[in-house]
């Protein structure tokens, strides 16, 4: 039996999660600000209060279960990261995305890499959803977590080290 795929996106305030959703999607994005965890479809969209404030981590981590990747993003423009080793307690393979790269300078870009190194996570993407730098790539991160099956309760996913 195959366990659905689905990506769940986490970020802070304004780290670019909606515009990223919309262009995996291949969706117009929505402009309605994410207010709770919200599934659509494949993919798992969550508000940025949820990690800027720690009351919502048990929410962030109990939700991770249900993903097959989890992409924790930071916007190199901003002074938001994530809490220290905060990846250790996801649920689910992470990736850690630097957005709006279109937007950071190189030293921006590096702290942003950074702070995903501190927060635990262990590859990571430069990107931008606006000019598409970085998608393919990403893109490609996502599909090694594919699950390529879900037997007896439990996921079994062949992770590739390409």
């Amino acid at each position: 039996m195959s366990r659905p795929w689905r990506v769940m996106v986490i970020g802070s305030v304004d780290s670019g999660k909606t515009t990223l959703l919309g262009v995996l999607s291949d969706k117009a994005v929505r402009t309605v600000k994410t207010e709770s965890i919200d599934f659509c479809g494949d993919f798992v969209d969550t508000p940025g209060e949820f990690l800027d404030i720690p009351l919502h981590y048990n929410s962030l981590i109990s939700t991770s279960s249900k993903a097959s990747v989890v992409l924790l993003l930071v916007d190199p423009t901003r002074n938001c990261p994530p809490p220290p080793t905060f990846s250790s307690v996801i649920c689910a393979p992470i990736v850690g995305v630097v957005t709006k790269s279109d937007l950071a300078s190189s030293e921006q870009i590096e702290r942003a890499k950074k702070s995903l190194r501190r927060s635990g996570v262990r590859e990571s993407c430069v990107i931008s959803s606006v000019t598409g730098e970085g998608l393919e790539f990403l893109k490609s991160t996502m599909e090694r977590y594919r699950p390529t099956s879900y037997e007896d309760g439990k996921l079994k996913q062949e992770v590739s080290s390409e």
